[in-house]
């Protein structure tokens, strides 16, 4: 056998200058020149109008990732869909939660926008799940498109490793296996994936050579919020990759996950990037499906003087630090009204899972105070999709008060069928109203996607 093991010549095949300085020697400059972020338009405007797409979206922050403008471009039935970063949803890459997340994207992209069952993949990159199924979904010559920071990059290059390591068959064996996997492991995470947390790091499209049968085009991320970049220019690589990291949500975001109580008035600190300001005379549990750490403050007010002089030892609960901007600099929103629990997803961030408990005593709303940088909206618990939950029926179908649905509850998978939005843009504060009673007849009457 070689000294050198193949994954890490064939894996540097596919790293160039650029992310090894930005790695290793820290040449990291988040600027407009190096690191151009397009709109969707003048990105497909580069590639030949008759090429397949390969559509990848993010799973932490479902469906933000999904540009229906796409659909101007090409017909559903000639566009490829890979939801990537499951490993941030589920903790295997085969078993009925994976399989509940396939059937939910099947409903939702087919009966939303009529794309067929089979132009839709499960994948994650960084864990390299199915790669070999992958290989063998990606149409050759195909161009693989999405937001910034979705995991294009990560996901080409793990099947490129996967299906160069058949060169190799002395790897292979069940003895070497272990090895090699754990090989992988460590170059994607000294060299590789790791570098693809930072926005925009893709400039030109890229051709990537798969066995001399395949060749996919990595093409630079969109975006349509051009102030993306701001906060990444005010934090290091480290920084950034911790903000995009998230958390596994069958682990943190289940109905079954550890979870706190929040009162209102009090506001959640998401490590300064992000207020929750909670009405009076409201109680609710949170369940933090981020890797940013939240804060409690008292009120607002206690916010606002805060955020004027952050003293040191506040330094880890912000991460701007002293840079972080005062609240007047935020852009406030209101999260419309809902009945029961939600998601409130922090795009290429996480979510935080808020489910009112408590009788209800106020109509006002929660009031979101997002840095420029990010953008949020609100959804339907994405885990009653992937994982079956109560139906707050006994096994004959009677209702159940909600004291007995842990000991006398049945069991169900929610389904999407178009009927009603999955998801909700925030509220700007001329468009809110605190005079509606929602129960579960109207609880999306409100919403608007």
């Amino acid at each position: 056998m070689p000294d050198t093991h193949p994954a890490e010549l064939i894996e540097g095949q596919y790293t160039c200058v650029r992310c090894r300085d930005i790695h290793h020697r820290s040449k990291f400059t988040m600027n407009e020149k190096e690191f151009v972020i397009d709109s969707m338009d003048e990105v497909l405007a580069q590639i030949p109008n008759d090429s397949p797409l390969v559509y990848v979206f993010n799973a932490m922050d479902f469906p933000m990732g999904i540009n229906p403008e796409i659909f101007k471009h090409r017909n559903p039935r000639d566009l490829y869909f890979i939801m990537t970063k499951t490993d941030n949803l589920f903790l295997k890459s085969s078993g009925a939660t994976h399989d509940y997340c396939k059937t939910f994207l099947n409903d939702y992209l087919g009966q939303k926008y009529r794309v067929p069952p089979e132009n839709i993949f499960i994948a994650s990159g960084k864990k390299r799940w199915r790669v070999k199924r992958l290989y063998e979904f990606i149409p050759n010559y195909s161009y693989f498109v999405g937001y910034t920071n979705c995991g294009k990059s990560t996901l080409i290059k793990s099947v490129k490793v996967a299906e160069e390591l058949k060169k190799f068959p002395e790897y292979t064996n069940v003895k070497d296996f272990g090895k090699t996997d754990k090989l992988i492991d460590k170059t994607f995470a000294k060299i590789g994936p790791g570098i693809s947390h930072l926005p925009g790091f893709t400039r030109e499209i890229m051709p990537v050579y798969i066995n001399g049968e395949k060749t996919i085009y990595d093409v630079p991320g969109f975006t349509s919020n051009k102030d993306l970049r701001n906060i990444c220019q005010q934090l290091d690589s480290k920084a950034i990759a911790h903000m995009f990291r998230g958390k596994v949500a069958q682990k943190a975001g289940d109905y079954k996950s550890r979870y706190f109580t929040a009162k209102g008035p009090h506001v959640l600190s998401i490590e300064g990037i992000a207020f929750l300001e909670l009405p009076a005379n409201t109680m609710y549990q949170i369940r933090n499906v981020t890797d940013l750490k939240l804060h409690e403050f008292k009120n607002i007010a206690k916010v606002e003087s805060v955020l004027q002089n952050i003293p040191p030892a506040m330094y880890p609960s912000f991460l701007l630090e002293s840079k972080t901007p005062e609240l007047s600099q935020l852009n406030k929103l209101y999260v419309p009204p809902f009945y029961g629990t939600i998601d409130l997803v922090l795009e290429n961030i996480g979510y935080i899972n808020i489910k009112p408990v408590g009788a209800k005593k106020t109509n006002d709303l929660i009031k979101v105070y997002l840095h420029p940088s990010v953008r949020a909206v609100i959804r339907q618990p994405i885990m009653e999709y992937i994982n079956k939950t109560f139906t707050g029926r006994d096994d004959r179908g009677e209702p159940l008060p909600k004291a007995d649905w842990v000991k006398k509850s049945t069991f169900d998978l929610k389904r999407y069928n178009n009927d009603e939005p999955f998801l909700s843009r925030l509220l700007t504060e001329d468009a809110v109203t605190t005079d509606c009673v929602v129960d579960e007849n109207t609880k999306y009457d409100f919403w608007k996607e």
